[in-house]
């Protein structure tokens, strides 16, 4: 049996999961090389965009202006802290009670005048719906395509990112380890 350097013999994995072992190294080191080149040449890009002299122009125009106007506005725009009465020491809601149950009970009401609004308009919506529904339906079909493309590339890059760093790297060892060292785990992932 092979060792694993300190005298304690290593189990062999199947053949299968060496396999996946290898790609799944090879894809984590792709993947965190090719986003790190990318943030390495966008923060490039953008250093030698800022160091450009029209756009430090526009920077500090825009800067200057923007304080001035900031300076003329800083009692609207200053912070709002929740008054705490010094004898209480108990923060007051934003929102009194009554205006949240005036909301509460407004809410039903409300919507239900929004739905029989749409009701009665229906006939009129519902005709520019379905005139225009050549144009929007197969936009919506390709942007949802596209969406789901994205989103499952993003979510896999996403999930390699964190599998790298050290506190995704410990829980997926923690998971290794139990799942590993059950019986039905010795028997599937190592030869005996």
């Amino acid at each position: 049996m092979p060792s694993n350097g300190n005298g304690s013999p290593t189990q062999v994995l199947r053949a299968p999961f060496k396999h996946v072992l290898k790609a799944g190294s090879y894809t984590a080191t792709t993947v965190n090389s090719a986003v790190d080149g990318t943030m390495d040449s966008c923060t490039e890009c953008v250093d030698s965009v800022l160091k450009n002299k029209y756009v430090k122009s526009v920077t500090n125009q825009i800067t200057s202006f923007g304080d001035g106007a900031l300076n003329k506005f800083a009692p609207v725009t200053s912070k709002v802290s929740p008054w705490v009465s010094p004898l209480v020491k108990k923060t007051k809601p934003y929102a009194p009670a009554a205006a949240v149950t005036v909301v509460a009970l407004a809410t039903p009401p409300v919507l239900t005048f929004c739905a029989i609004v749409a009701f009665f308009t229906a006939p009129i919506w519902m005709f520019f719906g379905l005139i225009t529904s050549f144009i929007w339906v197969p936009a919506l079909i390709i942007f949802s395509a596209f969406a789901i493309v994205f989103g499952t590339f993003a979510a896999f890059v996403a999930g390699v990112r964190y599998a790298s760093s050290p506190s995704g790297q410990a829980k997926l060892t923690r998971v290794w380890r139990k799942v590993s060292g059950s019986p039905m785990g010795q028997k599937l992932f190592f030869v005996n």
